[in-house]
């Protein structure tokens, strides 16, 4: 088994994670109510970052279909936009998520080469 070359800072866990948001509250929804300017006809939310320390920081980065196949982006380029939302709590977020699921790790190790020995 191979350990993780770099130095591994345990204080620092990473994480793939996903989130199902609520089928009668869509991530849309979400960004009509509390960006500014954001028209479900003209942008399309594809990516969610959210990062919570000093500062509580969500951003959306959206599709812009105004832009989308015209010009610069005919080639397969996808214009996307990014909102900052600095002003919110993740509480503001819950009311649009079902489900939310991630596992953090140190990265010392590939997870994808654990085996589980409880399971025996």
């Amino acid at each position: 088994m191979k350990m993780h070359e770099a130095p591994v800072n345990f204080n620092e866990w990473i994480s793939p994670g996903s989130i199902k948001f609520a089928e009668a509250s869509p991530v849309d929804e979400f960004c009509a109510n509390h960006i500014s300017g954001y028209q479900n006809n003209r942008y399309e939310a594809i990516a969610l970052s959210v990062s919570y320390g000093s500062m509580i920081d969500i951003v959306v980065y959206a599709i812009d279909k105004e832009y989308l196949g015209k010009g610069e982006y005919s080639n397969g380029k996808l214009p996307v936009k990014q909102f900052s939302l600095n002003n919110l709590y993740i509480k503001n977020l819950l009311p649009y998520i079902d489900e939310m699921h991630f596992c953090v790790q140190t990265g010392r190790y590939k997870i994808e080469e654990i085996t589980l020995i409880n399971l025996k």
